[in-house]
C-alpha cells in the first residue's frame, strides 16, 4: 500500500468558516485597492473560486455593506458590475481632551479625515458624555450621522491607561482627567464601542502610520508638554510598550542630578523654545534619553507635543546622546506637532472598527 492510500482524506472546511473567510477576502481586498472591484478581480485577488466570491458579495451587498457603483462594457463577454463599500458604511471617532481644549477627529471606516474640530475642554463625565453623543448622534431620536454610524471610539488622555480595564490611572503630580473615565459609562444607550488610551502612546501611534516614523517599527517619541508634563510612547517591533498596569513611558519619574530632582521638575518651565536659560533641562532631557536608548536601543528618538522646541535645545539633547548612549540615536522632531494624539485617537478607533466590521461577519 503506496503513503497516501491508507491517509485520511483533508476534510473541507465548514462552511461558516469558508463564509467568514471569503467575506474577509472581499472586505480585505477592497481596503487594500481604495476601489471599486469586478468579482473577477475579487477572485483573483482572494485565490478563491469565482462562485465563491458571488456568494460572498451577495450576502455583503444584502446586509448593506457593498454596493454596485457601475458597469464595465465594451469588452467581450458579459458585462462586469463594480463593487465598493457602501457610503454610508460608517467611520471612526478620534478624541482628545487635555486641559486646554477637547480636540475632536472624524475619519471614513478606510482611511481620510472627514472632521476635525476643537471644542471647550469638558468639565468631567458628563460633560464629556454629552459632548459624544452629540457627535456620534442616536439613530432612537433622529439625530444619527447621515455618513453612517461612528463604529467605534477612541479617547486620549493625558494621564496612564490601564491596559486591563482602560480606566485612567491617577497620579500624584495630576494628569487630565483628574476623575476616572469608565468607558462603558459614557455612551450608555448607544451601542458603539468606546476605548481609552493614554495621549502619549496615541501620538507615537500616529508618528509611525503617518508621520516621521513610518519606516521604522522600533522608535521612542518624547513628548514634551507645557510646565513639568513628559512622556514618552515606545514602540518596539512595531508593538506600543504599555507595561503591567499602563505607567511605562512616565519619564517625568526618572531621576536626574544624582537623584536629587524627578526629570519633570528639571526641565519644568525652562525656556525651550528659545533656548536661553534652558541648559540645565538640556542636560536633563539628555541624560534621561541616553538611558532610554541604552534601555530599549530605538532606531530614532521623536520629539514632539505641543511644545515649541528650538534647534539648539535639540542639538544640545543628540550631542549628550551622542557622547554617552551606546551608540548615536538620531532625534527627530515630529511631523504632526499638537495633533500628534487625535490623529492617533482615530488612527486606533478606525482599526477597532475595522476588527468589529471582520468579527461581526462571522456566522451563527
Amino acid at each position: 500500500m503506496s503513503g497516501w492510500e491508507g491517509a485520511a482524506a483533508t476534510p473541507p472546511p465548514h462552511p461558516r468558516l469558508l463564509r467568514e473567510l471569503s467575506e474577509r477576502a472581499v472586505l480585505e481586498a477592497l481596503a487594500r485597492e481604495q476601489g471599486p472591484l469586478t468579482r473577477a478581480e475579487l477572485a483573483r485577488r482572494s485565490g478563491l473560486s469565482r462562485p465563491t466570491i458571488g456568494d460572498a458579495v451577495r450576502r455583503l451587498e444584502v446586509d448593506g455593506v457593498l454596493v454596485a457603483v457601475g458597469v464595465r462594457s465594451g469588452y467581450p463577454g458579459a458585462a462586469a458590475t463594480f463593487y465598493d463599500f457602501a457610503p454610508t458604511l460608517g467611520g471612526a471617532l478620534g478624541v482628545e481632551l487635555n486641559q486646554h481644549v477637547t480636540r475632536v477627529a472624524v475619519g471614513g471606516l478606510l482611511g481620510g479625515t472627514l472632521e476635525e474640530t476643537e471644542h471647550p475642554p469638558t468639565a468631567g463625565t458628563e460633560d464629556l458624555r454629552a459632548v459624544l453623543r452629540g457627535l456620534v448622534g442616536d439613530p432612537a431620536d433622529g439625530t444619527a450621522r447621515a455618513d453612517g454610524p461612528v463604529r467605534a471610539v477612541t479617547i486620549s488622555v493625558g494621564a496612564p491607561v490601564d491596559p486591563v480595564d482602560e480606566r485612567a490611572v491617577p497620579l500624584p503630580e495630576g494628569g487630565h482627567p483628574r476623575d476616572p473615565i469608565r468607558p462603558a459609562e459614557l455612551l450608555a444607550g448607544l451601542d458603539v464601542p468606546v476605548h481609552v488610551e493614554n495621549d502619549v502612546n496615541l501620538a507615537a501611534v500616529a508618528e509611525r502610520r503617518t508621520g516621521v516614523a513610518t519606516a521604522t517599527t522600533s522608535f521612542a517619541y518624547l513628548y514634551l508638554g507645557a510646565g513639568t508634563s513628559l512622556g514618552l510612547g515606545l514602540m518596539v517591533d512595531d508593538r506600543l510598550v504599555r507595561g503591567a498596569r499602563g505607567l511605562a513611558g512616565e519619564v517625568g519619574y526618572l531621576a536626574v542630578d544624582a537623584g536629587r530632582h524627578a526629570l519633570a521638575r528639571a526641565v519644568g518651565d525652562a525656556d525651550l523654545a528659545s533656548g536661553t536659560g534652558a541648559d540645565a533641562a538640556v542636560v536633563a532631557l539628555g541624560r534621561a534619553v541616553t538611558s532610554i536608548c541604552a534601555l530599549v536601543d530605538p532606531e530614532m528618538v521623536v520629539v514632539g507635543g505641543p511644545r515649541e522646541v528650538h534647534d539648539d535645545v535639540l542639538v544640545g539633547i543628540a550631542r549628550h546622546v551622542e557622547a554617552d548612549a551606546p551608540r548615536a540615536v538620531p532625534l527627530v522632531r515630529s511631523a504632526l506637532g499638537a495633533s500628534a494624539s487625535v490623529r492617533g485617537a482615530l488612527l486606533s478607533a478606525r482599526q477597532r472598527a475595522w476588527t468589529d466590521l471582520l468579527e461581526s461577519r462571522r456566522g451563527p
